[in-house]
């Protein structure tokens, strides 16, 4: 997914940034905590003009307005230099878990570049984005650019202000908007008409995403690099991704993560006994962690990649008896489809890989027939290639006691192997 978020009073507290500004800037002058926001009632026209709040405040105090042109100049300087000490406390955390989730961010926010580029600080916030978009027109608008510039990604717009939020949900119907009410923030009434979901801080937002679900369009053939380690960012955090494979949709989660597997099992209701296949890079992955005698590699080297799956005994290693939950067997598949290989080896890792349907059930060629079947436990991202060729499932070797092999499954290819 792709999370476009704003930066006032979502990801800092810009109130009280801005009060600790004026303090800075005009507390000789007699300005006191509190007085630059309270201008703010009287100045509905101008929510983004620092220097119709300081007017106010300075006929009001009968200050000379020689003073603010002398000092207004000092307020980019001035915000960047406090601004790090305004970031709400769970902002970089909650932007490091959506990028170990894989989603791309980009910042979203209204007003002058030179402002609002000074509220990034000179901290690590600027380095989390994928991108800062700082702009004068409508967020809608802003994220229509977005849509167009990633078609097939789900865009969800997290923001503060309530009519923010309504505009973008009233306009853009196929975003997920998020309304964050910060308690400090300068929107935490509650002032939204439009259905959406809101939350109370950063944290609640993270659990919201966790609902969201994420369908990405996708050419398996033509993957980027940076589409990858996001991929493969979710798949480390614990994700569980569906995704098209040699055969048919499977779905896939970090091998040595039990939880993602666990989940994998409650979205197919698959009893708890049955083996799941593993996809690896090469050979040399499995070797790490399973037992493959000379012979057997000479044999595997003419069947992978391809959509054959094979049973081999696992090593008696911890490695292995993390992937493999201490059987004594494992379900191994080198895939065909170079992007599943590619994600392995980024991985470093086996890949979990079953077919995406409720178990002992066929599993639909629509993908929207497929998702239907997992309405209360999902995947947490679905890569979208549309409908895939109609093919058996992999055939399933057992090389246990090879040089003889059993064939356990008649799939794909299997009349190569009737020895």
């Amino acid at each position: 997914m792709i999370f476009a978020i704003d930066l006032d009073d979502t990801l800092i507290n810009s109130k009280d940034l801005w009060e600790e500004v004026a303090l800075e800037l005009f507390g000789k002058y007699g300005l006191k905590r509190g007085e630059f926001w309270e201008s703010r009632k009287k100045l509905h026209d101008f929510i983004y003009s620092s220097i119709e709040h300081y007017k106010i405040i300075f006929k009001e105090k009968n200050i000379p307005m020689e003073f603010l042109n002398q000092k207004v100049g000092e307020t980019p300087n001035c915000l960047q230099k406090h601004a790090d000490r305004f970031i709400f406390p769970d902002t970089l955390w909650f932007l490091g878990e959506l990028k170990k989730m894989g989603h791309r961010i980009i910042l979203t926010t209204f007003g002058k570049q030179t402002l609002q580029s000074a509220k990034l600080g000179n901290g690590g916030l600027r380095w989390v984005f994928d991108d800062i978009i700082i702009s004068e027109k409508p967020k809608r608008d802003i994220l229509a650019g977005i849509q167009k510039k990633f078609p097939g990604e789900q865009v969800v717009f997290l923001d503060d202000h309530p009519h923010q939020v309504d505009s973008v949900k009233k306009m853009l119907r196929d975003i997920i908007t998020v309304r964050i009410r910060h308690a400090k923030g300068r929107y935490s009434h509650k002032a939204s008409a439009q259905k959406h979901e809101e939350v109370k801080n950063l944290k609640e937002a993270l659990t919201a995403t966790r609902k969201f679900r994420d369908v990405r369009k996708i050419n398996i053939k033509i993957i980027s690099q940076e589409q990858m380690i996001r991929l493969c960012g979710a798949l480390a955090s614990g994700r569980v991704i569906m995704f098209p494979t040699d055969t048919v949709y499977g779905l896939g989660c970090d091998a040595s993560n039990k939880k993602a597997k666990e989940k994998i099992y409650r979205i197919k209701k698959r009893p708890a006994h049955k083996q799941s296949s593993v996809l690896m890079s090469n050979l040399a992955m499995v070797k790490k962690y399973c037992v493959v005698s000379a012979n057997a590699e000479k044999f595997l080297k003419k069947t992978w990649p391809g959509p054959v799956s094979v049973v081999l005994k696992v090593k008696k290693t911890k490695a292995a008896r993390e992937v493999f939950d201490n059987q004594k067997t494992a379900l191994a598949r080198i895939p065909k489809l170079k992007y599943l290989r590619e994600m392995s080896s980024m991985l470093q890792k086996p890949i979990v890989a079953t077919s995406a349907n409720i178990s002992g059930k066929k599993q639909p060629k629509n993908l929207k027939d497929i998702l239907r079947q997992f309405e209360k436990t999902a995947p947490d991202i679905v890569l979208d290639a549309g409908i895939l060729p109609s093919k058996k499932p992999s055939t399933i070797l057992d090389l246990t006691e090879f040089p003889k092999i059993k064939v356990l499954r008649n799939g794909v290819r299997a009349h190569h192997f009737k020895l």
